[in-house]
């Protein structure tokens, strides 16, 4: 009989020993959750109340989250198999951000618990599940620990037909996804989006096609997952709502930003020594802690008791207007930004940039017309051209949402960046033997128009904050390239330059790559006008996201 090779050893062995692991590791981690039966939040304070409190230099009280926690505990020993079991309407079980414990969590699912209590008068037994070394990434580990979860919660009294929600953050809703699609009856995503449009380094999951009531939840000033990203998962329930009912998609599939809320804030404000060791940095929240998980639970707890409970009376109503609310207030967070990525907004956008750039007497935005290219290959060869007969120019541009796009921290924007092939002022005054409006602008100058105009857009909330704490935005010259220094191919592989200025880190430089081709020369090449610009899109996101990312952050 022939002995296994290698490397099959090598790739059997760490899926064994994961299940060896699982399989001794759930009875010991199931011991690790945090178990917190309806009322937690009362026995905690009264716990806390009585315990001594010992403060660390910035003011905080060290005792007291470990008596909170210790109050949990005796709460959660309380509702054993010997004792009668706490009156629970549903269970709620949490699943942390990878690198994070239970007690990260506990504050945020107090609030989501006592919302619940006090505005729906639903008990609700929240579990937050511990994971090995607070990752989930063994075989299976997220579906194995929900089911010793739910196997303790029927030792401790515990009915199984008990409504059963997920709430995952940020990597722990990725993980949570199969167990909430095949066990829960609700599922919310905080600090963390689907990712439909597939814009996002996962797995691309579409909002329009989950089957059960499903809430994402994100912070403005998330710095982990961008806001922008949260507006595009938005856009696919608007779409979805034009198509089934306003009200229905709405309700079963909210999409809400919290204002002033950031990633950490979902849990207890601290970072992950994982996510810090791998240079995420989130953005400064302008609310208290406090505040964010008051909204957190007032969100969640509505969405939950609307969809696990429809029968209850203040569910229906309270729960629906609180939720729809939220989802109202998002959409006119987000509308500046999602009016600039439609493709209408972006073929205005390349038209007017044409027409600024020829500046020639009837030559406007409707004689321009783009032609997208999406291959590289394809708009390397690709030339723009002006008909002169129909007085028609075509624009051959480049959209990419990969090394092009700006990154001045830990993420990329999710504004894809533009190439423009144009056709120069004095190609079009040649070909048309008209006069020129004006002098053609500069690609700095058009990207300083664009920038005003973004400004001008966004909600007066976010102009605000951005003149008063946001990093400002300077134009430098254009980055001309020329002939010497590799042309079109050259020019196509530059990114717009966006970069701290290294003795002020509160301003930034952006500097445009152009190049240019005399008018004597080959036709095909002639009068050529090259321009990577700065988008609508690319600028909002500037100013809502961008700007606040702090200035130590690699790029």
């Amino acid at each position: 009989m022939a002995l296994p090779s290698v490397s099959k050893v090598l790739t059997a062995l760490p899926r064994f020993l994961g299940r060896k692991l699982m399989d001794g590791g759930d009875a010991i981690y199931i011991k690790k959750c945090l178990f917190l039966p309806p009322g937690s939040s009362s026995a905690a304070a009264a716990g806390a109340a009585i315990t001594s409190s010992t403060s660390t230099i910035d003011g905080s009280s060290m005792s007291d989250s470990n008596s909170n926690n210790n109050a949990a505990a005796s709460s959660s020993q309380t509702a054993s198999p010997s004792n009668p079991p706490p009156n629970t309407d549903m269970v709620l079980v949490f699943y942390p951000g990878i690198g994070l414990g239970p007690p990260s969590y506990k504050d945020t699912a107090l609030a989501i618990q006592d919302a619940l209590a006090q505005n729906y008068d639903i008990q609700a037994y929240v579990v937050i599940a511990k994971f090995v070394n607070n990752l989930g990434y063994l075989p299976q580990e997220p579906e194995r620990r929900l089911a010793s979860i739910l196997t303790e919660l029927g030792k401790r009294g515990i009915s199984p037909r008990a409504p059963l929600a997920i709430v995952g953050h940020s990597g722990g809703a990725f993980l949570a996804y199969e167990a909430a699609l095949t066990r829960a009856q609700a599922f919310v995503h905080l600090g963390s989006t689907l990712n439909s449009r597939g814009v996002l380094p996962w797995t691309p999951r579409s909002v329009v096609e989950y089957p059960k009531p499903i809430l994402q939840l994100l912070g403005e000033m998330d710095g982990y997952i961008r806001s922008t990203g949260g507006a595009l998962e938005y856009a696919e329930v608007e779409g979805l709502m034009a198509k089934k009912g306003f009200e229905e998609v709405l309700l079963e599939k909210p999409v809400v930003v919290l204002p002033g809320v950031s990633h950490q804030q979902f849990g207890d404000g601290h970072q992950s020594k994982m996510a810090r060791m791998s240079g995420r940095r989130d953005l400064p929240p302008y609310v208290s802690l406090q505040e964010a998980q008051r909204m957190t639970g007032k969100i969640v707890g509505a969405f939950l008791a609307l969809h696990l409970f429809p029968g209850n009376g203040r569910a229906r109503m309270s729960g629906s207007n609180v939720v729809r609310s939220a989802f109202e207030a998002t959409g006119r967070m987000v509308r500046p930004y999602l009016n600039e990525m439609t493709e209408q907004a972006e073929d205005d956008f390349i038209r007017w940039a044409q027409a600024e750039v020829a500046s020639v007497e009837g030559v406007g935005r409707n004689s321009v017309r783009a032609c997208v290219f999406h291959t590289e290959q394809e708009f390397i060869y690709s030339k723009p051209t002006l008909d002169g007969e129909s007085e028609y120019l075509q624009v051959c541009v480049r959209k990419q949402q990969d090394q092009n796009t700006i990154k001045i921290g830990f993420t990329k924007q999710i504004s894809p960046a533009f190439g423009l092939k144009m056709k120069r002022q004095e190609a079009v005054v040649q070909v048309l033997r008209r006069y020129p409006s004006k002098k053609a602008p500069t690609a700095a100058e058009l990207n300083r128009r664009t920038f005003q105009k973004a400004l001008e857009r966004v909600s007066e909330e976010a102009r605000r904050r951005y003149d008063r704490y946001g990093r400002k935005l300077e134009f430098l010259a254009d980055d001309e390239i020329t002939a010497e220094r590799g042309g079109g191919p050259a020019w196509v592989a530059a990114p717009l330059e966006v970069k701290p200025r290294g003795e002020d880190p509160m301003r930034v430089t952006v500097r445009a790559p152009v190049l240019y081709t005399p008018i004597d020369t080959l036709p095909r090449f002639a009068g050529m006008c090259y321009m990577k610009l700065l988008t609508p899109a690319q600028a909002i996101e500037w100013i809502c996201h961008d700007a606040f990312i702090p200035w130590d952050s690699k790029a």
